[in-house]
C-alpha cells in the first residue's frame, strides 16, 4: 500500500509479447523501481516476453483476461468493467496507459473510486497514420474510437512531433506534451562487430551459415506485417544486387507475413542473399555486425530499433515517416521518400559503395544518441506523474 502523497504508478499495454511498447515498459518500470517509485505493471493474456522480464526485476505485473487486440466493442466493455474492479481493490495514483487498445482503461479510472490521474502515450498512429491505406471504415471507427476515450485521459503524449502533428489534423490535439523514447546504453551489452556476427549466427533460427568477411551486411530488425513494408525492400533486392553483387539481408523479427515474405523470397531465388531469423531476445546488442541498416516502415512512431542502431553507430537508409527523421536528425542522406525505389537505389548506391562516408554517418549517429538516453526520457515521466 502507498503512504500518502508517495507515487504509485501502473503501467499499462496491451500485449506482452516482444515488441518496442514492451520494451519502452520494461526499460520505463525498471528505472521507477531503481527510483524507489512504486510501480506495477499490466497487459492481457497474450505473450510472454515481458512477464519474463519483470520477473527477472521483481516488479510485479497483472494480467487481464479482457485486454486484447479486438474490434470487438463487448471485448473493451468487459475489459473496462474488469479493470474498473481491479483499481478498486488498489490505490494507484497514476494510470499510465501505452496502447490503443488498453486506452479503454482511462474511462474505468475515471468511474473507480480513487480516480487516479490518466496519461496516455502515443506510441504511433497505427491505422490513423496518413500512410495506411487500408480499411477506412475502421478508419473512422478508431478516429471515433479515440476521439471519445481521450475525453478520461488528463495528459497526452506523443513520442514524435510528426505524429503531434498528424493527430493535429485529425483533431486529437488537446494539450499534451513530446517526450522522446529512451535507452540506456549500458544496458544493451552492446558486442564488437565481429563478436556480433559470429554470436547472431548463431542465436538466429534457422542458424546463419554466412561468410561475413566477403559480404556487405544489409540488418532490420522488426515485426512482419504491413507496417514495416519489407515486401518493399524484397521485391527491391534483386536491383539492390546488382550495385552491390554480394550484398545480405538478414531480418530480425516474426509477424503474421512471414508465409507470404517467404514466398517472394521464394520467387525470386533470393533464398541465399536474404533471411528471416525469427524474434531474438536483446536483439540491440547483436546490431554491430551490419554494415547498413535499413527500415522501410509505412509508418511509425518514435521506433526503438532505429534509437539502437543510432546507439550501434550504423548508417542507416529509412523512410522519411513518422519520427525518424526526428531520430536521425534529418540527415538527408539516411531517408528516403516512401516506396520510392529511385529515391531508395540512389540513396544506397552512395552508402553502399562509400565506406568513408558510411564512417562519417556512424559518427554522427553516436553523437546524437545523447539525445535519447532512458534518464532524460524518465525525468520528463516523473514531471507529469502526480
Amino acid at each position: 500500500m502507498a503512504e500518502k502523497n508517495q507515487k504509485n504508478i501502473f503501467l499499462l499495454c496491451t500485449q506482452a509479447d516482444i515488441g518496442g511498447v514492451q520494451i519502452f515498459v520494461r526499460d520505463l518500470a525498471r528505472d521507477l523501481n531503481s527510483r524507489g517509485i512504486l510501480v506495477t505493471v499490466g497487459f492481457g493474456p497474450k505473450g510472454d516476453y515481458l512477464a519474463n522480464e519483470l520477473r527477472k526485476l521483481n516488479i510485479p505485473y497483472v494480467r487481464f483476461q479482457n485486454l486484447k487486440r479486438s474490434h470487438n466493442p463487448l471485448t473493451n466493455l468487459s475489459f473496462i468493467s474488469e479493470f474498473k474492479h481491479f483499481l478498486n481493490k488498489n490505490n494507484f495514483t497514476t494510470i499510465h496507459i501505452n496502447s490503443s487498445n488498453a486506452l479503454t482503461a482511462a474511462m474505468a479510472a475515471k468511474k473507480c473510486k480513487s480516480k487516479p490521474q490518466t496519461i496516455f502515450t502515443v506510441h504511433g498512429l497505427s491505422l490513423l497514420d496518413e500512410n495506411y491505406k487500408k480499411a477506412n471504415r475502421l478508419k473512422a471507427f478508431y478516429l471515433f474510437y479515440f476521439k471519445f476515450f481521450l475525453k478520461f485521459v488528463d495528459k497526452l503524449v506523443f513520442i514524435s512531433k510528426e505524429n503531434q502533428e498528424q493527430a493535429k489534423n485529425l483533431k486529437l490535439s488537446q494539450e499534451n506534451h513530446i517526450i522522446y523514447n529512451g535507452l540506456e546504453p549500458k544496458d544493451i551489452g552492446m558486442l564488437g562487430h565481429h563478436e556480433a556476427q559470429a554470436q547472431l549466427s548463431s542465436v538466429a533460427n534457422p542458424k546463419l551459415h554466412l561468410n561475413w568477411i566477403d559480404s556487405f551486411s544489409i540488418g532490420s530488425v522488426g515485426r512482419l506485417s504491413y507496417q514495416k513494408n519489407y515486401d518493399f525492400l524484397i521485391n527491391i533486392f534483386p536491383k539492390i544486387l546488382r550495385i552491390i553483387p554480394n550484398a545480405k539481408l538478414i531480418i530480425i523479427g516474426e509477424g503474421e507475413d512471414r508465409a507470404k515474405l517467404e514466398g517472394v523470397i521464394k520467387t525470386k531465388k533470393l533464398e541465399k542473399s536474404i533471411f528471416l531469423t525469427g524474434n531474438i531476445i536483446n536483439t540491440a546488442k547483436y546490431l554491430p555486425a551490419f554494415d547498413l541498416f535499413i527500415l522501410p516502415s509505412r509508418y511509425e512512431g518514435l521506433p526503438l530499433t532505429l534509437i539502437e542502431a543510432l546507439f550501434a553507430g550504423l548508417p542507416m537508409l529509412v523512410t522519411k515517416v513518422g519520427g525518424n527523421a526526428e531520430i536521425l536528425n534529418d540527415s538527408v542522406d539516411q531517408m528516403y521518400k516512401l516506396n520510392d525505389e529511385d529515391d531508395f537505389l540512389k540513396k544506397f548506391k552512395n552508402l553502399a559503395e562509400h565506406k568513408m562516408h558510411r564512417d562519417y554517418l556512424s559518427e554522427q549517429n553516436k553523437k546524437y544518441s545523447s539525445a535519447f538516453l532512458l534518464s532524460k526520457m524518465v525525468d520528463r515521466y516523473l514531471e507529469l506523474y502526480k
